[in-house]
């Protein structure tokens, strides 16, 4: 029984090895925008939400 070295085979699953791990990196990397700019739109729509409750408050203790 010989092993992958001296058929010649490490240099290839040494390569796909890398290329899973680069496709995993990648996905990973677009779940973290994906993450990020969910997390900023509902940043953005709490401040909304916030602004639009002090601009009420405010009507209200002038009225």
């Amino acid at each position: 029984m010989t092993n992958s070295l001296e058929k010649g085979l490490f240099q290839e699953i040494v390569i796909t090895d890398y290329e899973q791990a680069m496709a995993g990196f990648l996905f990973l990397t677009q779940k973290i925008k994906t993450v990020v700019q969910e997390k900023l739109a509902i940043g953005n729509n709490n401040y909304e939400i916030l602004t639009k409750v002090k601009k009420k408050n405010k009507n209200m203790l002038l009225r």
